[in-house]
Formats: structure tokens, sequence, C-alpha cells
């Protein structure tokens, strides 16, 4: 399967100023505040919610505990502590399943799955550093197995229990726990997904250290077209002449009076 299959959404936080937008779907992140913007991994980043700046939207993911997806990010930490980071599904709603990413004050990143109110039904956590690090947390809903990969390596799995109330809420930059346990640091490419990434999956968003951004062309030269609800590559073409069809050997597109080549 490709990296764009069962993609939700997808933040590249690169603008500026203003809300997140979504370079996938249609579910854009309203700023609450002002979200500074820095040199992110790939382009740019957006952060330093410490200042009480967050993104967030109501209705992305319907999830609860028997829900597979899949979350992948870049961050730069600047300081640890009792930090929120990012939540899916509820944002501390009672009965209501989520996957609640924090820091804590011994330079750890942990995923809990959790039912507010009722019970934590899985933690997986691990050291972290501070610098750019990438972060991705695979939750399948069928055996409750999850996943934390830290820069392209599993760094910590759990099995955790079913309960909870399903959840449609996603948002950046503070705990569901507390709205002043804000994240001291920036972030990057976040994408969410209603799948497992497998692990090579994983070592593709790694892509050395270096990042992948969407739409996931390692080369970042092909173009891709959507074939009933899944895109696909294109790498090759054809042309009919005199009956006859030829390859096509390159093709280009016009972006800002400057021609870029597809393949």
């Amino acid at each position: 399967m490709a990296l764009i299959d069962s993609l939700i959404s997808y933040w590249k936080l690169d603008e500026a100023t203003g809300n997140a937008l979504d370079a996938h779907g249609s579910d854009p992140l309203t700023e609450n505040g002002t979200v500074p913007a820095q040199t992110g991994q790939i382009n740019g980043a957006r952060g330093a919610y410490a200042t009480a700046n967050t993104f967030n939207n109501t209705n992305v993911l319907s999830i609860d505990s028997a829900t597979s997806h899949s979350v992948s990010l870049w961050i730069n930490i600047l300081s640890f502590g009792t930090r929120g980071v990012l939540n899916v599904g509820g944002d501390g709603d009672a009965n209501v399943f989520e996957s609640r990413f924090t820091l804590t004050p011994g330079n750890t990143f942990q995923v809990r799955t959790v039912e507010s109110g009722v019970a934590v039904r899985l933690t997986v956590a691990a050291a972290l550093s501070t610098g750019w690090r990438h972060i991705v947390f695979t939750y399948d809903g069928s055996t409750r197995d999850a996943i934390l990969y830290i820069d392209g390596s599993s760094a910590a799995t759990a099995t955790g229990s079913s309960g909870g109330n399903a959840g449609t809420k996603f948002f950046i930059g503070h705990s569901a726990d507390s709205g002043t346990e804000l994240t001291t640091g920036y972030m990057d490419e976040t994408g969410l997904w209603n799948k497992v990434l497998s692990p090579s999956e994983v070592t593709e968003l790694w892509n050395s250290g270096s990042g992948l951004a969407y739409p996931f062309s390692a080369g970042g030269t092909n173009a891709q077209i959507n074939i009933g609800d899944s895109w696909k590559e294109i790498s090759a073409m054809q042309i009919n002449i005199g009956d006859t069809w030829k390859p096509v050997a390159g093709a280009q597109i016009n972006i800002g009076d400057a021609w870029k080549t597809i393949f």
C-alpha cells in the first residue's frame, strides 16, 4: 500500500500565520491565539505553544478503541516537562476515547490511549532528546496493539483494552488534561491515517532523517492521480501517433512561470 492510502488529513504547517491548512483532506486546524512560525524539518514549522497558542479542529476522524489509526509528526522540543503535544479523538471529555501525545519531566515522549474519566487503556513511552525528532504512533483497532516509533525505529510497544465512546477532535499544542500544559517546541509535517502504518511506511516517512512530505514522492518528481480514492504515482505515459502508441520520455508542468519535470 502507498503512504497516500487511507490518509485522512495532512498538515504541512508551512503557513507563516493563520490556520493550518489541510493539504490532503478538508479539515484545516483553527489557530487559537497566534502560533509563531520558524524554519521546520521540511520548509516551515509552527509552535512555541507555551504562550497558549494552539491549533484544533472538532470534527476530523471519529475514533474509538476499535478504530485503527496512525499519526506521524516532526517535533523540535525546546524543553521537557509535563507537556501536552497532540490529541486525537477526545480532549478530556468524560467516557470518550482518545490517543493523547505528551512529554514528561523525565525527557520522555509518551502516547496513552485513554477513556477519559474511566481508564488509561495503554501507554507507550520512550526516551527522547531535544532537537528535531520524527514520531510515529500506530494503533491497531482489532488487536489493541500500539507501536511508538522514534526516528524510524520501533521504540516501544503495548497492548491495551477496549472501551470509550467515539471522539472526532484533533488538536496540537496542549494536553487534554489542562490547557496550561503547553508544548515548548515546534511541530512540522503532521499526518493522520485511519490505518496502521507499516514499518516500511514509517521508514519512508523518516527518509534517513530528511523526512518525506506530502504527497510522498521521495524524489519529488513524479505526479500522482486519484483513481478510486487511491493515489497512484505517474511514472510513464504514452501518446498515440498514427495508430501506434509511443512512450512519452518525460513531461513537464509550469509552476510560477518555471517548467518543472513531472517524470
